[in-house]
């Protein structure tokens, strides 16, 4: 009943069981490991009110958060407005670029860029309002820049020119 053969096929199946048993936990012991390190780590939030990118000297280069912006203005009254902004500097702070969402609805999200002697460029959308603004750098310090804008507004279009002498020139429907 016992004969060397039958020993040696059990032996056999034995060593392939085990083996099987071995890969098996191998397996889930890889998932388990697997699961524990993405719930400990990739559905990690981070929550902050506001971030903020330094370069290696210590500047601010960036920031991502809620700012208060001047809306505009009503009847000469100025008119703030909560926005969440992404502001990139250069290391003077001169040269920028921000992009803003305001949380009020009436007013429209922005992209504004500014350069180290003054030129900017702005584009704003809204719910009443499209608008565009370039201006130059001024010429000699103490004078206005050279401006150019339009903009359709609820109650029409304009486009405005305006120089560094003071002089500006507005288009609009109304106007012949």
């Amino acid at each position: 009943m016992n004969e060397p053969g039958d020993r040696d096929h059990r032996l056999e199946v034995l060593i392939r069981q085990q083996r099987r048993l071995t890969i098996l936990l191998v397996v889930v012991g890889i998932a388990l490991i697997a699961h524990v390190a993405f719930e400990a780590f990739a559905r990690r939030t981070v929550q902050a009110e506001r971030f903020v990118v330094r370069d290696e000297t210590g500047a601010v280069r960036a920031e991502l958060g809620p700012f208060q912006m001047l809306a505009g203005e009503v009847d000469g009254v100025p008119v703030p407005s909560s926005t969440t902004c992404l502001q990139l500097y250069s290391s003077s702070k001169k040269a920028f670029v921000y992009q803003c969402v305001p949380w009020d609805i009436a007013v429209g999200p922005y992209l504004m860029m500014g350069e180290e002697t003054g030129g900017r460029a702005q584009v704003s959308v809204g719910p009443y309002e499209g608008f565009a603004r370039l201006r130059a750098t001024s010429p000699k310090p103490g004078l206005p820049p050279n401006e150019f804008s339009v903009g359709t507004f609820t109650d029409g279009v304009v486009v405005r020119l305006s120089d560094s002498k003071g002089r500006t020139r507005e288009l609009s429907p109304e106007q012949p």
